[in-house]
């Protein structure tokens, strides 16, 4: 038996959301083969009506060790890292001189590889060993496979603090950025990059379920790839950056074939052209799958 936690909203704290659709393994081709078969594992999604945060309520807490495969983890990804980290690193060198920078959630070193060879001084934070091992083994970058916490960085540290993909995995994000403006000098920057709740694309999938009679929701995903459990969308990312202190200083919405993932899910043809179209249409309107900000700790 899955345990489960209810839970208020891990950004403002309020306990009033607006229920958006259920999410299980039965309700998710594929899901079931992550977990057992037999039990039906569901949650409900929900966004705040204070705040915007989307998040599963209950939230499972039985978690799946999904991140601990670094050859598989940019299967689905087909863009060059230096093409793709180049890119954020042009905007963050736009705003600040060459200094510290530190990546949480680093993943296989990628990122930061490319950041020591444009000048910069870098430290790297992977809970997962197997990964910090790998950017080790591949780049010859020392990762501590700590969380930022236990790493025990000294106050006003750090020029900059990169979060690419990582925010949407953290349980206590009002935490983790308090402890972020601690390692940051002032004015220094914050670079978040996370998956938009408020992509045209989960819009059009939302309203496929309910055309369908579905009470499903796309919005995350607890129980498949990529293990979503809270998501951001530009008012709930503001609303936390505003409650630690930093001001945002740029916010991009990008279409995910920029951001290096393949819109082609593996279905009919006719399917991948109508997502690839709608993802397109997202970035062009402001609707994309990817969010990013920059902003400064004031």
């Amino acid at each position: 038996m899955y345990s489960v936690e209810y839970i208020n909203c891990k950004v403002c704290g309020s306990d009033k959301p607006k229920f958006l659709g259920i999410r299980g393994n039965k309700e998710y081709a594929g899901a079931a083969d992550k977990i057992c078969r037999e039990e039906h594992i569901v949650t409900n999604v929900v966004r705040c009506r204070k705040c915007g945060f989307v998040y599963t309520n209950p939230l499972i807490k039985s978690k799946i060790d999904c991140y601990n495969d670094p050859d598989n983890y940019f299967s689905s990804s087909n863009l060059d890292p230096e093409v793709l980290f180049g890119f954020i690193l042009d905007l963050i060198e736009k705003k600040v001189p060459k200094g510290k920078i530190l990546d949480v959630g680093c993943g296989k070193g990628e990122f930061l590889s490319l950041a020591r060879k444009r000048g910069w001084q870098i430290y790297g934070l992977e809970p997962s060993s197997n990964f910090a091992k790998a950017a080790s083994e591949r780049c010859g970058i020392n990762i501590n496979s700590v969380s930022l916490k236990e790493a025990a960085y000294p106050d006003n540290f750090f020029d900059v603090v990169a979060l690419n993909m990582a925010l949407e995995h953290v349980d206590e994000p009002q935490d983790f950025l308090k402890e972020i403006s601690r390692v940051l000098r002032k004015k220094g920057l914050l670079f978040v990059e996370v998956p938009n709740t408020d992509s045209l694309m989960l819009k059009i999938a939302s309203l496929y379920f309910k055309i369908k009679g579905r009470n499903w929701s796309p919005l995350l995903s607890p129980l498949h790839h990529p293990f979503h459990s809270y998501g951001y969308n530009p008012r709930s990312i503001k609303f936390l950056l505003d409650s630690r202190n930093f001001k945002i200083d740029k916010l991009l919405i990008r279409d995910s074939a920029l951001r290096g993932f393949r819109t082609d899910s593996g279905g009919q043809c006719l399917e991948n052209i109508f997502r690839n179209f709608v993802t397109k249409l997202g970035g062009f309107f402001g609707k994309g799958d990817v969010l990013m900000v920059i902003a400064k700790k004031e």
